[in-house]
């Protein structure tokens, strides 16, 4: 396969970091003490990186895996679930409760929108739930949500809801403070922001949280009662990773990120075209596109035929200009977030549209990437 630069939401092109890291050597087994010092180590690292002072758990498997774990110990029958579902990845922690046996209720929110903070709230109000599941970063429309809101929403109706959080996109990416914003579970993912291997989702419980669990107290794989064998030179390069991320600055990443992609934003309004989030809640590492009307139903239509990979926009630009974005949203992760990527990516776009008959300026796009990286 030739040179492509992939710009998805996930999986991500691989930090290079973590690529000198996959190719080195297992010098000792996952049950050695110099592996569990190293993974010690690394969950260490993350508790800084995510504001804790709580445990972190390394699962072994897909994000999913994660989603599932950090669900399955808090989620019996009886457990009543307020899903805040303003799209795929937020609707998800409902449907992963619904499957555990919890009584889902879900608080329908518009796409590319902001969380109704008083619909929220009456329904806080009204009935009696255990646990609140939001998404943080929700990848289908480039929204980043605000944690801190929610969780302050919910603690004025009461002390006892569990606020549980999906980072799987975001952890790297956008500030997380666990402790200080009153999150009960979170769950980050690998293959987003961390530019890693998919397969090492880290799972964070509050002491709320960890009461609940041993009340529940089940016994599996996603049970943390019982510990998973992890993967050697999966948690080696977060470890390495993780070191690089501290000592750069965490401040600096997400601004990295930020800026990446509101040069994105303001490329795409000069080449013609929109973005789904409203400005309040632009997602600092995905970007969903709205193309024009008749070309989004001719993209629409060869997905139907074709498959999602396999619509004019995405193929043209992976085929003919070596990049890939995620059918309609470029992600803006990790080391990827640098201004010759960006421009990489637009001036593939750029010329793609000019190649279906949308005439744009791509000089201009390009000097206002220029500008924005001028001035951060």
């Amino acid at each position: 396969m030739k040179d492509i630069l992939n710009m998805t939401v996930g999986q991500t092109e691989i930090h290079p970091i973590i690529k000198n890291t996959i190719n080195d050597s297992i010098p000792v087994p996952t049950y050695f003490t110099e592996y569990k010092n190293m993974q010690t180590e690394m969950l260490e690292k993350a508790k800084k990186i995510l504001n804790t002072k709580m445990p972190i758990f390394l699962k072994l498997g897909i994000g999913r895996v994660g989603l599932e774990t950090g669900l399955y110990n808090i989620i019996d029958s009886n457990t009543r679930v307020l899903t805040i579902d303003n799209g795929q990845w937020g609707r998800f922690g409902g449907q992963l409760s619904e499957n555990m046996g919890a009584q889902v209720t879900y608080l329908k929110g518009e796409e590319g929108k902001d969380i109704n903070y008083e619909e929220l709230a009456k329904e806080l109000e009204k009935n009696n739930y255990d646990i609140v599941t939001m998404v943080h970063n929700e990848t289908q429309t480039g929204c980043l949500y605000n944690i801190k809101k929610v969780a302050d929403t919910i603690q004025k109706y009461s002390k006892n809801i569990l606020l549980f959080v999906d980072a799987i996109s975001s952890f790297g990416g956008a500030e997380i403070k666990f402790d200080e914003w009153n999150i009960d579970v979170i769950v980050t993912g690998s293959q987003k922001c961390l530019n890693a291997p998919q397969g090492c989702p880290l799972v964070c419980y509050s002491e709320k949280a960890l009461k609940r669990s041993k009340i529940i107290d089940k016994k599996f794989y996603f049970s943390m009662s019982l510990e998973n064998n992890p993967e050697y030179l999966f948690a080696r390069g977060l470890n390495d990773l993780f070191q690089y991320m501290l000592e750069k600055g965490l401040d600096n990443i997400y601004n990295e990120h930020s800026r990446a992609a509101r040069a994105i934003r303001e490329s795409l309004k000069i080449l013609n075209l929109k973005y789904m989030a409203d400005e309040n809640i632009v997602s600092p590492s995905t970007t969903r596109i709205i193309f024009p009307k008749e070309l989004q139903e001719q993209i629409n239509n060869d997905r139907a035929e074709k498959g999602i990979d396999h619509d004019r926009v995405t193929e043209i630009m992976k085929d003919k200009y070596g990049v890939c974005i995620a059918e309609d949203r470029i992600g803006t992760m990790g080391f990827y977030t640098r201004k010759e990527d960006v421009i990489m990516t637009i001036e593939a776009l750029s010329n793609t549209l000019n190649d279906l008959g949308y005439k744009n300026d791509k000089d201009k796009a390009i000097s206002i990437i220029n500008k924005i990286y001028e001035e951060m």
